[in-house]
This record gives structure tokens, sequence and C-alpha cells, in this order.
């Protein structure tokens, strides 16, 4: 029982792993990100590049959770609230309507 509920997260995990990915290659947002009315942007305000998605989603976040989600920490001290992951994959969180930064 206790294996099954471990493969069980694993499945989950990697479920929200390859959402967080696609959602942000494609749109840049996610479902919670479209109710907020942000998104994920490059410098220029395009969507950010698959390679670019992947850094942020799947490699920053886990080096995020990997050190107590410091990176996230960051943000509120760095000039343009941008995390570890933001810096990672060179993206940043705007406003939809606006490209003013979140």
């Amino acid at each position: 029982m206790l294996l099954r509920m471990g493969t069980i997260a694993n499945r989950a995990r990697s479920f929200l792993l390859a959402y967080h990915f696609a959602s942000t290659a494609i749109w840049g947002r996610t479902l919670g990100k479209s109710v907020l009315g942000i998104h994920v942007v490059l410098s220029d305000g395009s969507r950010p590049r698959p390679e670019q998605a992947f850094v942020r989603e799947v490699v920053g976040k886990f080096i995020l959770t990997a050190v107590f989600y410091l990176g996230f920490v960051w943000a509120e001290f760095d000039r343009e609230n941008r995390t570890w992951h933001d810096y990672m994959s060179g993206t940043l969180v705007v406003f939809r309507d606006s490209l003013r930064r979140y």
C-alpha cells in the first residue's frame, strides 16, 4: 500500500511539472496565472521559448525546493521582484493588460 502511494505521488508530481512547463511554453501562463491576470514573458514581451520554459518551470523550481524556497524570498528583496528561476531562464512576470512588472 505504501509503495502504491509513492507511485501515485510521483505521477502527480510528474503531471504538475509537465502542466507548468507546457502551459508556460505554449501560452506564457498557467490557469492560476490567468486568474490573477499575470503571465511570464521575456524582456521584450514575447513568450518564453520551450527551453526557457523548461529551465524556469522544471529545473529552476527543483532548485528552489531543494534550498527551502529561498528563491521566492529573494524576490521580496530584488529590485525587479524576480525569483531565481526567472533569472535562470531570462523571464519575468508581468500583468497581462500592460507590460508593467509584477
